[in-house]
């Protein structure tokens, strides 16, 4: 059997390369293409001065006000929604009053 990078076989760079692209084209896919900008949670939860709410939490939250959510390639925190950027603060001011934010003791 024929070695590659760093001592693995030949073609385990390829399968680990190829398994990378397909997790990207899925995502890609999933994404909703009628919402061409995304949020950034985090950078979100920093104005906020709050921790970041677990990505599953946050969308089950948008999904329960009756939007749709998507993540999105570009970031790993990035998220796509067809919902008003106020309904998007009214969740994470939520999460800030469960006593999430950074000061809170």
């Amino acid at each position: 059997e024929g070695r590659g990078r760093a001592g693995q076989p030949a073609g385990a760079h390829a399968y680990a390369a190829h398994k990378k692209l397909l997790g990207l084209l899925t995502t890609v896919s999933e994404e909703l293409a009628d919402c061409p900008l995304y949020i950034d949670l985090s950078a979100l939860c920093g104005t906020l001065h709050c921790t970041t709410p677990p990505l599953v939490q946050f969308v089950h939250a948008m999904l329960a006000r009756g939007h749709r959510i998507s993540r999105t390639h570009a970031s790993s925190t990035g998220l796509k929604t067809d919902a008003p950027f106020e309904e998007v603060w009214d969740v994470l001011r939520s999460w800030v009053a469960q006593g999430h934010g950074v000061n809170a003791s």
